[in-house]
């Protein structure tokens, strides 16, 4: 018997309303301020929020598992101060789409190298470790860098994050199949 489970997880909790076109699948693309709502907020602190996290499905079958993961933002919850549409900002939040990115390679690579008996019986506790690790990786960012003002810190972030997302290109594709 096929078993389906589909598993959707944001670091800020996606709407039952959102619709495809609100939701931006990561890609060597750069992210744009029309990604991003424009609020008007002069006595806000916050600049910016990227809603960015992970996508996970699978489907069990005779042969395997076939699994689609997947960073993607969601359009209808980012948005951006106008008083802070600045490069800076727009690099800072890239990094924070980039680190979604880096967390789906890592579970892709995990289901690649990973022992298949084991983890085919609970993919799914497997995913939540991930996006712990997500989530503690976002906080670490915005903490150490504070929320992109320290210039230093966040250029040794953005050459981390670059480095991570080369070392895991290997598995940057979305779907595969896990036999």
């Amino acid at each position: 018997m096929n078993r389906q489970a589909i598993c959707l997880i944001a670091l800020i909790a996606y709407a039952t309303t959102t619709s495809a076109q609100e939701l931006v699948d990561w890609q060597e693309k750069r992210l744009t301020w029309d990604d991003f709502e424009k609020r008007n907020l002069p006595h806000s602190r916050t600049g910016a929020i990227t809603s960015s996290g992970i996508y996970f499905s699978y489907m069990e079958n005779a042969a395997g598992l076939d699994i689609i993961v997947k960073a993607q933002m969601d359009k209808s919850r980012s948005w951006v101060n106008t008083h802070s549409m600045h490069d800076e900002v727009l690099s800072h939040e890239q990094m924070h789409f980039d680190i979604s990115e880096i967390h789906a390679r890592l579970l892709r690579q995990y289901f690649a190298l990973n022992n298949k008996k084991t983890a085919r019986h609970n993919p799914e506790s497997i995913y939540k470790k991930y996006i712990n690790r997500l989530r503690r990786m976002q906080d670490d960012y915005d903490r150490q860098t504070n929320h992109g003002n320290d210039m230093y810190m966040q250029m040794k972030w953005e050459e981390k994050i670059k480095t991570m997302l080369l070392d895991l290109e290997q598995y940057s594709g979305q779907e595969m199949a896990w036999r």
